[in-house]
């Protein structure tokens, strides 16, 4: 649909339910991102920079909308002093509203020059005229915010142009989702982390020798009493750690009491190969 300077009927007749669950959803895409972060992300620097410089405007905006204020996720321009330490706004006064609504791109030439938004905010306080913007919507198609223009001035803008911001559109939706996929791996491998932390310390409260072996007979856990008998007994760590094989240091073994390493190493195999639902042997 061709930008427009008003709101179109039909996306005033949206029965109310359905903009309930639309919306309901779309604050869990945003979420689902982590979008609302405070630190200056420079790819998205880059790219307002450039996207402001292209069309010469006063201010281009990344703005996600949340159910109640505007989050400024990145900016070129001078933004009013009290808006860029807020990093945000009052949705009822943002034009973007409305394009995250219709998800359709918008475009005033100049507000004071409409009946509709002659009083709009933005032109009543902070002496803005021209507004163009156009949705960010992601992969899932949700509109979770807007790639937007405004300038003091009116300005001439039509298709040609919107097309250009809406390729830029696309590339913030793009990083905006690479970081999202970025932060919850971090997380995930941060939780990770600390159920191995609960995990090791839970082994290491025992008093008995705990080594744990996957399928292959590698260790990959051990606990401070295993740890703390080998050493007292001279074994290097490379044999007994993680990491170590313990079957094959069990079928290589030698020395006083190797006997019992063998059939203890077949035992474990039993197990492992299911043949057997538990083993037990008592050794030296």
């Amino acid at each position: 649909m061709s930008p427009s300077s008003g709101i179109n009927k039909e996306q005033l007749d949206t029965p109310a339910l359905d903009n309930d669950v639309r919306e309901a959803e779309r604050l869990a895409a945003l979420d689902h991102l982590n979008a609302i972060r405070p630190e200056t992300d420079h790819i998205l620097q880059q790219l307002v920079d450039e996207v402001r410089g292209i069309f010469g405007t006063d201010l281009c905006m990344v703005n996600l909308n949340l159910s109640v204020v505007q989050y400024f996720r990145a900016w070129s321009g001078e933004l009013p002093a009290g808006l860029a330490e807020a990093r945000q706004d009052a949705l009822e006064h943002s034009m973007c509203q409305y394009v995250v609504d219709s998800e359709i791109p918008l475009v005033v030439k100049d507000f004071s020059a409409t009946e509709e938004f002659r009083e709009q905010h933005w032109c009543v306080n902070y002496g803005i005229h021209f507004y163009a913007g156009t949705p960010l919507i992601t992969s899932d198609s949700h509109a979770i915010g807007t790639l937007c223009l405004l300038n003091a001035q009116p300005i001439e803008f039509g298709q040609d142009q919107m097309r250009v911001l809406r390729g830029f559109a696309q590339a913030v939706v793009g990083r905006l989702e690479l970081l999202g996929a970025l932060g919850r791996e971090q997380a995930a491998r941060q939780e990770e982390a600390r159920r191995s932390d609960d995990h090791q310390r839970t082994l290491d409260s025992l008093s008995a020798h705990i080594a744990i072996i996957d399928e292959t007979g590698t260790i990959v856990a051990v606990n401070k009493a295993w740890r703390d008998f080998a050493r007292a007994n001279g074994v290097a760590g490379q044999k007994y750690a993680e990491g170590a094989n313990y079957l094959r240091t069990c079928d290589s073994a030698a020395g006083a009491y190797s006997e019992e390493a063998a059939p203890f190493a077949d035992g474990i195999r039993s197990v492992l190969s299911g043949q057997r639902d538990k083993f037990e042997l008592e050794y030296p």
